[in-house]
């Protein structure tokens, strides 16, 4: 199986996969968020896993169109003729040499490195964002204070709450956190908190991930 073919084939078992968890979803007229999420992270890590597990499903018909490298002509056949009666050559005209050339253009390569450039592009961009993001949590004060065993760190570059750290995640808040009212802090802490006991942060590098190598997919 080729690139391009194991590319369609992946975009379109998502495409199926996600319209038909979606369409399950509504039928069964689901409104529980934690299944619905459950649902929905289970639909991102069977997309995920397409690509490993293509020998074993069943093959879909996708026709790729071939594209030929090189126009060839059958060579002409020498023929004995007088000397004198001995044709010219012709000169090529333009128009045939543009053909030649747009017939040995490899189309199938220049995608794959076209899916290459963009999909790399994203995942430099979420590597980026990795590394900002740790550090902003290694550069971040500790305030001795956890919340179901979460440490709650503080930064001066934070403008409102937020989850940082994949593994080992940690609740970061604004300096002025200790100017709120007890009601808020604690509602604050217990979305945050939330996050991390779903496994949130794991899930959207997983999603980022999924997007950047599966750009190509509308329903990605």
């Amino acid at each position: 199986m080729t690139t391009i073919q194991l590319l369609a084939e992946w975009a379109l078992r998502s495409s199926i996969l996600v319209l038909s968890g979606a369409l399950l979803l509504r039928v069964l007229r689901v409104k529980d968020p934690s299944i619905r999420l459950a649902a929905w992270t289970a639909m991102l890590v069977a997309s995920l896993a397409i690509p490993v597990l293509t020998s074993t499903l069943p093959g879909l018909l996708l026709a790729v169109p071939e594209v030929p490298l090189q126009a060839k002509t059958p060579a002409p056949q020498r023929r004995l003729q007088p000397i004198l009666a001995a044709p010219q050559p012709a000169e090529q005209a333009p128009g045939r040499r543009s053909g030649a050339g747009m017939a040995g253009y490899d189309w199938r390569r220049a995608a794959v490195i076209g899916y290459a450039l963009v999909a790399g592009a994203l995942l430099l961009r979420l590597s980026i964002s990795l590394a900002m993001s740790r550090r902003m949590l290694r550069n971040s004060r500790a305030t001795g204070q956890f919340t179901g065993g979460i440490p709650i760190r503080e930064s001066d570059r934070g403008a409102a709450p937020v989850v940082l750290g994949i593994v080992r995640s940690a609740i970061l808040l604004p300096t002025d956190w200790r100017g709120w009212e007890s009601a808020k802090l604690d509602a604050v802490l217990a979305h945050e908190r939330s996050h991390i006991l779903r496994r949130d942060p794991a899930v959207q590098l997983l999603s980022a991930i999924h997007r950047a190598l599966l750009w190509h997919s509308p329903l990605s």
